[in-house]
C-alpha cells in the first residue's frame, strides 16, 4: 500500500452549478444533471454515504452524473481511490500526471482541483506553468520531464517509446503500471467531466482553451 492511504481529501468542494440540495451538490448544466437529492434511489443514496465515509469525504465533480449508474460510480470511484491514497506513484509525480491528462482533455474542474494538490505536493508553479501551456517541464526534478514524456506519448500515440519507458522504469514496474491507470482512469473522468459540461469552480485559472465547444467557465449554460 502507498503513502496516500491515510490522507482525507480536504478538496472535495460541494455544488458544481447552482445551489446545493440537501447535504450533496447536484449538477445543473443540462446534460447528466441529477434529480434532488430527496428523490434518488436507494442505491443512490447507498453508494453517496459510502463516499462521504471513504476518504474523499464527499460527492462532487464527475461522481455526479455517474450517479446515474451508481454502481458504477462506486467501481469507478474505489480504482481512483487506490490511485490517489493508496498507490506506489509518488505524490508530486502523480499529480504531474494527473494534470498532464486533464490538459489533454482541456478539462477545467479536474485541472483546477489537481493544480491545488499539485502544489500541495510542493509540484513547482513553473512546472504547473509548463504543463498547462502543453509543454515538457523544464525545471525540477528529471522525473517531472520524464512523466510528462510518458503521459504525452500515451495520450497522443497510445503507446511508449522504449526510451520513455525505461526512464519511468526506473521507478519500479508497479509504478508504470499504476501510471498507465491513473492516465486512463482521468481520462474516463475528464470526458464524463467534457460530456456533462461541468464547468470550473467559480474564480478558478483558467486553461488556454482548445476549440473543443466545451465552455469552461463557471457561470456556462450551454
Amino acid at each position: 500500500m502507498g503513502r496516500r492511504s491515510h490522507e482525507r481529501d480536504d478538496r472535495r468542494g460541494g455544488t458544481i452549478a447552482g445551489e446545493p440540495e440537501g447535504r450533496f451538490g447536484v449538477s445543473a448544466t443540462g446534460r447528466l444533471d441529477l434529480p434532488p437529492e430527496s428523490e434518488w434511489s436507494a442505491d443512490q443514496k447507498d453508494v453517496a454515504e459510502r463516499m462521504s465515509a471513504g476518504p474523499r469525504g464527499g460527492l462532487s465533480g464527475p461522481f455526479l452524473p455517474l450517479m446515474h449508474a451508481p454502481e458504477l460510480m462506486m467501481r469507478v470511484q474505489q480504482v481512483g481511490e487506490y490511485l490517489r491514497f493508496g498507490s506506489h506513484v509518488p505524490d508530486d509525480l502523480f499529480e504531474v500526471a494527473v494534470l498532464t491528462t486533464a490538459r489533454h482533455w482541456s478539462q477545467a474542474f479536474e485541472w483546477e482541483h489537481h493544480r491545488a494538490l499539485a502544489l500541495k505536493a510542493r509540484v513547482p508553479s513553473s512546472v504547473i506553468d509548463d504543463v498547462a501551456a502543453e509543454q515538457r517541464p523544464g525545471s525540477g526534478r528529471p522525473e517531472f520531464g520524464h512523466t510528462w514524456d510518458f503521459v504525452h506519448a500515451l495520450l497522443t500515440t497510445g503507446e511508449v517509446p522504449d526510451s520513455v519507458y525505461a526512464r519511468l522504469e526506473r521507478l519500479g514496474t508497479p509504478v508504470v503500471v499504476e501510471l498507465i491507470t491513473t492516465v486512463g482512469y482521468y481520462t474516463t473522468l475528464g470526458l464524463i467531466l467534457n460530456v456533462a459540461r461541468i464547468p470550473a469552480p467559480s474564480g478558478a485559472v483558467m486553461l488556454p482553451v482548445h476549440d473543443t465547444g466545451v465552455d469552461q467557465r463557471s457561470d456556462a449554460t450551454a
